[in-house]
């Protein structure tokens, strides 16, 4: 039966003869494990109204599939009602926290379930919102602190948070810990040690766990694919995709995703494409995040007829007006350095307090040398009341560093400085006193890395050296190599660029002292290398 309201729910009830809390409750399930939230709920008040009080079954039944802001009133009705001592209304009520990444009240339901209640859905649903937000160390602490038996959800999901830590050891532990408890590897479990194995570096050990598994899925292979393409190994992520069609592995667009997506960002774009002319060919309809992982290949590789290919096919499709993919179109245009056409798409769209159109913008402006569309577009951004986030920083001062413009860089670093203090960081001020030196204002270049609120990178020093030699300035020039040679006291660059000052100067003899000096310690010079880099 198909429902298109809620008050068809309502009426569902009318053709069961018995209406009781069983019947109540089967409706209450069977909508909510359908993704039929408002129909449960409809349900659910009917029961009140007829005055058949939910018991726990209806609330953990209901709960689940609860947004957040359902959530809490059937939270709140079970507390009322005395039913949150009940075990399995006190996991629904985890398990709903956890979905809607509520880490505080999970934590707060969790921490109220008796230690010797807990059962195994309650521990990998407070492992699983740790897993949400980031917080490896205590995903591990937990699982550590278990005392029910883990199930693969478990290992799948402690291994997940080994994966994002690179916590290959413990990882290992985990490994030796699934074999014990399943006797060999589950399809979650196994798919979760090649992510593992994969993510930290170790991919032969990967390939070991694919090949012992008694049974694989799709998901299985295309985690191993991606974790072929991740550590270089190309050739065998192909190998490994054709064998999946030979053996009639269902292919699902996530499978093209991972060898789209993983070529994608290994700079791979005409493999990447190959694959996309494939999909088409085979009738599969590619995802947005495939196309966008295509146009940002296509920007790396500044390769604007790739990006104008598949910018055409969304057009065809209709997908030109996702937000995402708009953003994406504006970085390939800006990077392959066709502005007209950025602009184009920039203008396409309401970016909704999104800076990250305005930063392509900015970079791609800067890098072509239009200095001045490049602001337009950075104080468009301020009067679209939108706030520019760290990129939009970096990408401004690039435009100043390479355009030279000194005085115009640093109001604005001032600016930024004085509003958006929270925002900067290292790599802001490593630009700014580059600016500078560039420009020969060595003593301010010198005083804002003195002034930091941060430790300064040993390349800044660096930067300052060679401005020092482009400059001809001894006495800073001096500073910085004496700042370099203690920090990095095996490194001969600091006294070749200082050797190299004194002989421009004509100062032979402070020359050679310097490159005497390189003898004693045993110091050479790696030729054809260059040392002094850019910061910005």
């Amino acid at each position: 039966m198909r429902l298109n309201n809620t008050d068809d729910a309502v009426h569902l009830l009318d053709e069961i003869e018995e209406r009781n809390l069983p019947s109540f409750n089967a409706a209450i399930s069977g909508f909510s494990r359908n993704g039929l939230l408002e129909h449960s709920i409809a349900i659910f008040r009917q029961a009140l109204i007829e005055g058949i009080r939910p018991n726990s079954v209806s609330v953990a039944g209901l709960l689940p599939a609860c947004s957040k802001l359902h959530g809490k009133l059937i939270h709140g009705f079970s507390l009322k009602s005395g039913l949150n001592y009940d075990i399995f209304v006190s996991t629904a009520t985890l398990t709903m926290y956890a979905t809607n990444s509520d880490l505080g009240s999970a934590e707060k339901v969790f921490g109220l379930i008796l230690e010797r209640e807990r059962n195994v859905v309650c521990y990998n649903a407070m492992i699983a919102t740790y897993l949400q937000n980031g917080d490896f160390d205590r995903v591990i602490k937990l699982f550590r602190e278990m005392r029910e038996k883990p199930n693969s959800v478990t290992f799948m999901t402690v291994l997940s948070a080994c994966a994002g830590a690179l916590a290959l050891q413990y990882g290992r532990e985990i490994h030796s810990l699934s074999l014990k408890f399943e006797g060999g590897n589950s399809v979650l479990t196994g798919t979760a040690l090649i992510d593992m194995y994969s993510k930290c570096g170790f991919i032969n050990q990967a390939q070991a766990v694919f090949n012992t598994m008694s049974e694989r899925n799709t998901v299985t292979w295309n985690s191993l694919i991606s974790g072929l393409i991740l550590n270089g190994h190309h050739e065998e992520a192909m190998d490994t995709f054709s064998l999946m069609k030979t053996q009639g592995i269902r292919l699902d667009s996530s499978t093209w995703l991972v060898l789209i997506g993983g070529f994608s960002r290994q700079k791979l774009g005409q493999e990447a494409l190959d694959l996309f002319r494939e999909m088409l060919a085979k009738g599969v309809k590619p995802c947005l995040k495939s196309i966008t992982s295509l146009l940002q290949a296509c920007s790396s590789l500044s390769n604007l007829s790739h990006g104008r290919e598949i910018h055409g096919y969304t057009v065809r499709s209709g997908l030109d007006s996702d937000h995402f993919l708009l953003t994406a179109l504006v970085d390939m245009y800006s990077k392959c350095g066709s502005m007209d056409r950025a602009q184009r798409a920039f203008n396409e769209a309401q970016w909704a307090h999104d800076p990250a159109p305005y930063n392509a913008m900015i970079g791609g402006y800067g890098k072509n040398g239009q200095l001045d569309m490049a602001l337009n577009i950075y104080n468009q951004m301020i009067e679209d009341d939108i706030k520019p986030n760290s990129a939009t920083i970096t990408s401004v001062l690039s435009v100043f560093n390479h355009a030279g413009v000194v005085d115009q860089g640093w109001r604005f670093f001032e600016e930024v400085r004085r509003e958006y203090h929270e925002d900067l960081t290292i790599d802001h001020y490593a630009c700014m006193a580059d600016l500078l030196g560039r420009a020969g204002r060595l003593v301010e270049a010198r005083e804002l890395i003195r002034g930091m609120p941060m430790k300064p990178l040993n390349s800044m020093f660096a930067s300052l050296l060679g401005a020092c030699s482009l400059h001809c300035n001894v006495e800073i020039g001096e500073e910085m190599a004496d700042i370099l040679f203690e920090l990095e006291p095996e490194n001969p660059a600091p006294v070749v660029v200082l050797s190299n000052i004194y002989a421009n100067l004509g100062r032979w003899g402070s020359a050679e002292n310097a490159r005497e000096m390189m003898r004693e310690r045993g110091l050479k010079k790696v030729p054809g290398r260059s040392w002094i880099g850019l910061n910005c």
